[in-house]
C-alpha cells in the first residue's frame, strides 16, 4: 500500500501542467506530457516562489485583478489577482517544460515541489495551518476513476469513550443473583464498543462460571478521558410508576449485593 509520502515523491519526473482554482480550492495539475493525469487539491496556504519572489499565493484570491473592483465580485467572476497569476503560470508551463526534480512531504503535512525549466527553478509550497485533526488541508490523487486518494491529515476515525452494561446470571451461586456489569471502551462508534464489550463479556462469563444473558446497553460518555466526576453511564427509562415504587421495582428490591 502506497503511503502519503511515497505518493508525493512519485511526482518526481512529471511535468507541471496547470495551476487554477475551483472556488477557494487550489488545483495543481501534473502529467507526463501536455495533459494532467494527477492533481493536488489544496485547502490551506499555498504559494509558488521563484527565488525570493512569490509568483502566486493563495491569499491572492482575496484581491481583485482590477483596481477598484469589488473583492467578492472578483472572486465570483474568477478575476482575482490569483486567477491572473495562475493563468500566467499555466501559460508558462505550456510554453516550457517544467519538470519536477524533487517532491517532499515534510513535518506537519508541508509539501515542497521543486521544478525546473531549462535550469530555471520554481518551488510550489503547501503548508497546512489548521490544528483540527479531521479538517482536510490537501489531497493528491490520479484523475482516473477509482484511483486512491492521499489526504493530509490522513483521515483517522474519531475515537470516543463508551460505557457498556452487560447482564449476567450467577446460576451456581446461592440465590442465583443477576449481575449488571459496566465496562469502559475506546471505540469509533457505539456498535464497535458493544461488539468489544460482548466479546469480553463472554470471556468473563467463561472464566467466572456465570451466564451472559445477551443484553448489552451502551452509552457514549463524551469524555476525552475519564477523570474525577466523569459521567460514565446514563440510561433513560419511561415508567408510569411513582418514584418510590420505581426504585423498589428496579433498584432497591432487597436482593442487591452491595459493598465489595
Amino acid at each position: 500500500m502506497t503511503s502519503v509520502a511515497e505518493a508525493v515523491q512519485a511526482l518526481r519526473g512529471l511535468r507541471l501542467v496547470e495551476v487554477r482554482r475551483v472556488a477557494n480550492i487550489v488545483i495543481i495539475g501534473f502529467g507526463p506530457g501536455d495533459r494532467a493525469d494527477r492533481t493536488i487539491h489544496v485547502q490551506c496556504p499555498f504559494r509558488v516562489v521563484h527565488g525570493d519572489v512569490i509568483l502566486l499565493g493563495s491569499r491572492d484570491m482575496n484581491w481583485s485583478r482590477d483596481r477598484g473592483t469589488d473583492r467578492d465580485e472578483a472572486f465570483e467572476n474568477v478575476t482575482t489577482k490569483y486567477d491572473a497569476q495562475a493563468e500566467f503560470l499555466t501559460a508558462r508551463f505550456a510554453e516550457g517544460d517544467f519538470r519536477v526534480t524533487d517532491a517532499k512531504l515534510g513535518p506537519g503535512g508541508q509539501v515542497v515541489v521543486e521544478a525546473t525549466n531549462d535550469g530555471d527553478p520554481i518551488a510550489l509550497e503547501i503548508f497546512p495551518d489548521c490544528s483540527g485533526p479531521w479538517i482536510e488541508s490537501w489531497r493528491l490523487f490520479a484523475l482516473e476513476e477509482g484511483s486512491e486518494h492521499f489526504v493530509y491529515p490522513e483521515h483517522r476515525p474519531r475515537v470516543s469513550w463508551f460505557a457498556v452494561r452487560c447482564v449476567f446470571r450467577w446460576a451456581g451461586a446461592e440465590g442465583q443473583p443477576y449481575e449488571e456489569r459496566l465496562t469502559l471502551w475506546r471505540a469509533t462508534d457505539l456498535d464497535a464498543a458493544i461488539a468489544r464489550a460482548e466479546e469480553e463479556a463472554r470471556v468473563y462469563a467463561e472464566n467466572t462460571g456465570v451466564t451472559y444473558l445477551g443484553l448489552a446497553q451502551g452509552y457514549e460518555t463524551g469524555e476525552q478521558g475519564p477523570t474525577d466526576g466523569s459521567e460514565v453511564f446514563s440510561l433513560l427509562r419511561e415508567s408510569a410508576l411513582p418514584p418510590e415504587e420505581y426504585l423498589d421495582r428496579h433498584f432497591d428490591t432487597g436482593g442487591e449485593h452491595q459493598g465489595a
